[in-house]
């Protein structure tokens, strides 16, 4: 997909376009290909599932992966703009819901923050949202970490400030056990394998509670990344018996990383270490999340604590609807790729959940007045138009006066396809009467048919309207404006 804020994104997708669009994020170091052992379940349960390579990752090129160079491309801000350019290149006008994993969470969150009429809805995986800055003048941070974590016995560095510095891709390209070795041991120490991962909260941002930490995360000061885990390398054995990451997946991993390198994807933490994301937040200081979340992440993963307070920080004031923190056992960090049919079954659950910020019920559609389109005497144009409602396209439908007055403003009903299945409900927000021919432009467009003009609307209901006989140049319409409230997913 080119020309998407300068870039040509590589995509993986799966399901049906017109479906209800899910938008899926991978972290660090990682690719689209993290998500594939939930893609193809999200899909099958009707929707239309796109996972990019990120800016700085795998196929998608036109990014700077200079050291030195425009380093401020790979703010927060700036990926997310990424994927609102990549919504728009799609022909999408809005995402069901952005989901990010690692430090794809965070992009997801700034995409549900400052886009919610784009991101219906958000999931935040292994790294929680703590929110905006406080509004106010920017405060100094209490205290010298990196001082304190340097004093200890043994010493340690913060990984994110190693992965700032200008010898980690190297270090980590070149890597003396070897890239396939490096990626392997990185995988393994930070999954539930390692049986050693047994995270809990930590009482505060100091360097006694931050060293207890595992070594991926408060690194030996004078180690590099490959040596760091190097001492966690699993058996030959344990390898054999890995099934959510064989061999041949790694090979996927190992393969990009050795063409692209990881500095693309290190200019990310430099942003982060640099202030330049507090920098861009102060712009939305107080700002909370406004759209349904969902925060997911392995019980073995010790990211959901590592930034002391950010757990609680998300639960209590970064998002004003969060519906729940789950927990998934058997998973570490690599929550998605480990224990993919758990994350399949929590996404679907939040996902399929009726909206209850527009105050509907888990079950009140069940109760609701349905139809479909063309009466649903025509069931490809009933499947046809659905679709139309379920990718945002068609917001809009008319017909003749003489069939009654259907709905009123503030009315919800539920949209069924052509063989009567319930697939979305939708909600009146205008309700007029129009002469055919007093029908404009903007109304044709917001029907979301064909080619959407004027022109091709006329030519359309005409058509339609003379195959029912009841078609006449002055005929009144009944026209309704409606809003998409959600998709039903059954069984």
């Amino acid at each position: 997909m080119a020309g998407v804020n300068g870039l040509t994104v590589r995509l993986l997708e799966a399901g049906e376009v017109g479906r209800p669009a899910l938008l899926l994020l991978h972290g660090f170091p990682e690719l689209a290909w993290s998500w594939r052992k939930v893609m193809g379940p999200l899909a099958a349960a009707g929707f239309h599932v796109i996972a990019p390579d990120q800016r700085g990752y795998g196929g998608t090129t036109g990014w700077d992966g200079r050291y030195d160079g425009d380093v401020a491309s790979f703010r927060q801000m700036n990926l997310a703009q990424d994927m609102v350019e990549l919504v728009f290149a799609l022909g999408l006008s809005e995402v069901w819901a952005v989901i990010g994993h690692d430090f794809g969470s965070p992009v997801a969150a700034h995409c549900a923050l400052v886009r919610p009429d784009l991101f219906r809805r958000v999931v935040l995986m292994s790294a929680p949202f703590g929110g905006t800055p406080a509004p106010g003048p920017p405060t100094a941070a209490a205290g010298d970490i990196h001082g304190e974590l340097a004093r200890l016995a043994p010493p340690r560095k913060l990984y994110q400030r190693y992965y700032s510095g200008p010898e980690a891709d190297a270090d980590m390209r070149n890597a003396p056990q070897g890239l396939q070795a490096f990626l392997r041991a990185y995988y393994h120490v930070k999954s539930a394998d390692w049986t050693a991962n047994q995270p809990r909260r930590l009482a505060g941002w100091s360097g006694d509670q931050l060293a207890e930490l595992p070594a991926y995360y408060v690194m030996p000061l004078g180690a590099t990344m490959p040596e760091a885990v190097a001492p966690y390398m699993p058996s030959d054995a344990d390898v054999a018996a890995c099934q959510w990451l064989t061999n041949e997946e790694l090979g996927v991993y190992v393969r990009a990383f050795a063409r692209t390198g990881f500095q693309g994807g290190l200019n990310w933490y430099r942003c982060s270490a640099g202030g330049l994301v507090g920098k861009d937040l102060r712009l939305f200081s107080g700002r909370k999340i406004a759209v349904p979340a969902l925060f997911v992440a392995g019980a073995a993963d010790w990211g959901v604590y590592q930034s002391p307070g950010a757990l609680e920080a998300m639960q209590k004031n970064a998002c004003s609807d969060l519906r729940d923190v789950r927990l998934i056992e058997g998973a570490g960090h690599w929550v998605q790729q480990e224990r993919p049919e758990a994350v399949a079954e929590a996404l679907l659950a939040f996902l399929c959940e009726p909206d209850r910020v527009s105050g509907l019920d888990r079950d009140e559609w069940r109760h609701l007045e349905r139809f479909a389109f063309g009466n649903g005497a025509e069931p490809e144009l009933a499947d046809e138009l659905c679709d139309l409602v379920l990718a945002g396209v068609k917001t809009a439908t008319c017909w003749p006066i003489s069939e009654g007055q259907q709905t009123e403003v503030g009315k919800r009903m539920v949209v069924t396809d052509g063989a009567g299945r319930p697939r979305a409900v939708i909600e009146t927000v205008e309700l007029g009467q129009k002469h055919f021919g007093e029908v404009d432009a903007e109304f044709a467009s917001h029907e979301g048919e064909g080619e959407r003009t004027l022109d091709d609307w006329r030519r359309m209901h005409r058509s339609y309207f003379e195959k029912h006989g009841v078609f006449a140049p002055d005929m009144m319409l009944w026209c309704e404006r409606f809003r998409l409230i959600g998709p039903i997913m059954t069984g």
